[in-house]
């Protein structure tokens, strides 16, 4: 069985490759070989199709002019004939002598459909058999015991390691089977970067790498809280934001009615004394209390909504949330203190000594505010990497479970080679983000400012967006995958086991699990969940093999049966007979499209 499962591998693989060959990076001399024969193939498969359509139409055009010009004899005569009864007879016989001219025509479109499907054929097992002697360059050094560890891979896992380039490949195989299985759970773009390292220092990194399970329902979590605390916490927030508005409103309110006061006052410049100008004067001290009130109320709020959305975000560890929260909460108590003492001000002097300290108080926390903010934004992304390289390793599956039905989609290996290589430019900038917010972790505890402050939300921002940047380009490549597969007939399964693989790799933090229990797959259970695997694709394979004969069959029968007992009965019809005519020769033209490519596809398989 395993041997079996083995052969089977390795077939899917070899039929892989002519795709594959356009996708395969470097120039090495046989990836170089393997481009120009696929480049010739698809050339001349092409060709083949266009000269098969040409003889369809011309056989369809001549079909339909030679049973149009008969039926037209048949009618002609029918007019001069002697009696009704003689004249109906005539031109059932044209009528059905045009039927007889169409079926003709019909089986002889097929039998050009049948040939031109056959060179086809030709053409995808000659390049399939050339691919094969190709990379047989690259697979003929590896040592036995090394194609065994290469067979005991999933079809996914073992398409990603054999794109790496002849040396790599062989490095890679000779290492125990755990580290091979544990190599091939990377994606694609990070598989080349690590695998490009010498022996020592791939030791090395792998001993930084481990695999870990999580239960689904955590998965891309760094921390887990109770659905019920992160709906109240939006629900804060929600709070927040429009109090923020209405603070913020009442702020701008009460300094115009300040600033016109204060024009006022110096109408009594020289007339302090007067009743008018004391009771303006005591208006102006209140306005500017509650103008100081309503500044500290601003800050509160946005201190507030910050700090509810830190309460509610899953990205963030226990101690990154607990940290934010501190410094949040010590600057609300601050506001809070400086709005009380405004409130208590009885001279313009107390008020200024308030609006001084939550001048003070907000010219601390801004940068930190925004530091934070970036600090969610950043995390928020190192999630959605972490997604992205989950889907990676789905959208390798469903490719392989495409190829294992004869199916391919040309470029689609390269999409997703394109898709794995932004995503690593996002994980690489999220590191040198995940730099940065360190660089500040400790500068302003408590919630002075710091010098530094500007220019690490600066940094901060800037790789923050680089990453999103990726990402972004990264999300527009995997619409059209998913697309391009759903097209083609497949399916990107979603995830149902109850606990699922994550890769954690010590030098990547948007790798890190943080407080979500995980629990490491060890070397022994790693070989023994790949093997399961394999068998399990064997089994899935098989079955899905023996669907497609039944349905090949199936439609066999179809196309045996296309000119059915209704039909013929509806010979006597002129309206109906042209119909016939026309369904006849647009199934045939449908048939040069959809039935060449499944066909050609299967055959390219078998001749593996």
């Amino acid at each position: 069985m395993k041997k079996l499962s083995a052969i089977f591998v390795l077939a899917i693989f070899i039929f892989s490759l002519v795709p594959l060959a356009i996708a395969e990076e470097g120039t090495s001399r046989p990836a170089e070989k393997a481009r120009e024969v696929v480049k010739d193939a698809r050339k001349d498969v092409r060709e083949v199709k266009q000269d098969t359509r040409k003889d369809l139409a011309a056989n369809r055009k001549e079909t339909l002019s030679t049973a149009k010009d008969t039926r037209k004899e048949a009618f002609d005569a029918a007019k001069n004939a002697e009696t009704k009864e003689q004249a109906v007879a005539m031109r059932k016989e044209g009528v059905a002598a045009a039927k007889d001219i169409r079926k003709e025509g019909l089986e002889a479109r097929k039998q050009v459909l049948k040939e031109g499907i056959q060179k086809a054929r030709e053409v995808r097992k000659d390049a399939v058999a050339k691919i094969q002697e190709i990379h047989k360059e690259k697979l003929a050094t590896l040592k036995a015991e090394n194609k065994e560890k290469l067979e005991k891979l999933t079809t996914a896992n073992f398409r990603k390691l054999a794109k790496l380039e002849g040396k790599t490949l062989e490095k890679v195989a000779d290492m125990k089977q755990s580290d091979v299985a544990k190599l091939a759970r990377l994606g694609a773009a990070k598989l080349n970067a690590v695998a490009g390292l010498d022996k020592e220092k791939l030791n090395e990194r792998l001993e930084k790498i481990k695999v870990k399970k999580v239960k689904v329902e955590n998965l891309f979590k760094k921390r887990v809280l109770a659905k019920e605390n992160v709906e109240k916490a939006r629900e804060r927030f929600s709070a927040a934001k429009e109090k923020f508005q209405e603070a913020k409103q009442k702020h701008d309110d009460k300094k115009k009615e300040f600033d016109a006061l204060k024009e006022s006052l110096k109408a009594c410049k020289d007339t302090p004394d007067i009743a008018e100008c004391k009771e303006t004067n005591s208006k102006a001290l209140e306005a500017a209390k509650a103008f100081v009130q309503h500044s500290a109320e601003v800050g509160i709020q946005q201190l507030t909504k910050l700090k509810e959305r830190v309460s509610g975000a899953t990205e963030l560890t226990k101690e990154q949330a607990d940290a934010i929260l501190a410094e949040l909460d010590a600057g609300i108590a601050k506001l809070t203190a400086a709005a009380e003492k405004a409130k208590a001000a009885a001279t313009k002097e107390e008020v200024k000594a308030a609006a001084k300290e939550v001048q003070d108080v907000w010219k601390a926390y801004k940068h930190r505010v925004e530091l934070h903010a970036a600090r969610l934004v950043h995390a928020k992304g190192g999630e959605i990497i972490q997604r992205s390289s989950h889907l990676e390793a789905r959208l390798q599956k469903a490719l392989a479970a495409l190829e294992a039905k004869s199916v391919t989609v040309d470029g689609l290996d390269a999409k997703i080679a394109d898709f794995s290589a932004k995503v690593k430019d996002a994980r690489d900038h999220y590191k040198l983000g995940e730099e940065t917010f360190a660089k500040a972790k400790d500068s302003t505890g408590s919630g002075d400012a710091s010098s530094d402050d500007q220019a690490t939300v600066q940094e901060a921002r800037k790789h923050v967006k680089l990453a999103q940047d990726a990402l972004q380009e990264a999300h527009k490549l995997l619409k059209e995958i998913v697309k391009a597969i759903k097209d083609a007939g497949g399916e990107v399964e979603e995830e149902s086991a109850a606990e699922v693989e994550v890769v954690v790799d010590a030098e990547d933090p948007s790798t890190d699990t943080g407080d979500v229990a995980a629990v490491e797959v060890t070397e022994q259970q790693l070989v023994a969940e790949e093997t399961a695997a394999v068998e399990a694709e064997e089994t899935v394979t098989s079955e899905s093999a023996e669907s497609t004969t039944a349905t090949e069959t199936s439609t066999g029968s179809e196309v045996a049966t296309e000119t059915t007992p209704a039909a013929e009965a509806s010979a006597g019809s002129e309206a109906t007979a042209d119909a016939t005519v026309s369904a006849d020769a647009s199934t045939s033209t449908t048939e040069t499209s959809a039935t060449t490519d499944a066909s050609v596809s299967a055959d390219a398989t078998a001749s593996t």
